[in-house]
């Protein structure tokens, strides 16, 4: 009996991997650059020192997740905010100014960019 072949089905779509985390500035345009990588630790020593981060990765739940974890971790209360400009970032900011700083994280349709 001849072996079945095994074949599999090509979508075009790239696994799901974990979400990285990057210092981060803004541009005059809104959008998100991205510096170093950092790890969860860092990324909420930065956010209590009023600095940004952003949130990469090609699974816009786990990226939502992680920007609200590490928002939630630097500041006890956040709320989520939408773009503001047409190139920006979802991100996370205390319920209260100060401090200032966001924790931005990439959706589909939008991605921080390299320096």
């Amino acid at each position: 009996m001849a072996k079945k072949s095994e074949t599999t089905e090509h979508t075009g779509a790239q696994p799901a991997v974990k979400p990285r985390i990057f210092k981060a500035s803004l541009r005059a345009d809104g959008s998100v650059v991205k510096g170093s990588e950092i790890n969860e630790s860092e990324a909420v020593g930065e956010r209590q020192t009023q600095r940004e981060v952003v949130v990469c990765g090609n699974d816009p739940d786990a990226n939502n997740e992680l920007a609200k974890r590490i928002e939630h971790a630097a500041s006890g209360s956040y709320v989520r905010h939408g773009t503001h400009r047409p190139n920006g970032l979802n991100h996370y900011q205390p319920l209260a100014r100060p401090p200032a700083g966001h924790t931005f994280y990439e959706t589909k349709n939008g991605r921080a960019r390299r320096k």
